[in-house]
């Protein structure tokens, strides 16, 4: 999973992230995400729109890519399972 900090307000609609306490529980309320059985890591549901506003780290099976306000700390390694 790659592990990025957000430099602007980021969103991410899909895949799953990997969050701390707080921002798991800030999330799970406001049914953003839906737990797994991996410890930190959450499904983002259907139709959702995961927010995170500048400075916070986090991480996500997704790709940014180029797209602004991402900054990628880590990436995962090709052939890595998370």
């Amino acid at each position: 999973m790659n592990q990025y900090r957000a430099d602007a307000v980021v969103s991410v609609r899909q895949g799953q992230v990997m969050l701390s306490e707080d921002q798991a529980r800030r999330r799970l309320a406001s049914n953003q995400v839906v737990s797994t059985d991996q410890t930190g890591v959450f499904d983002v549901r259907e139709g959702a729109v995961v927010q995170f506003k500048a400075g916070e780290t986090f991480g996500w099976t997704g790709d940014a890519g180029k797209a602004p306000g991402f900054v990628l700390l880590t990436k995962k390694r090709r052939g890595a399972d998370s």
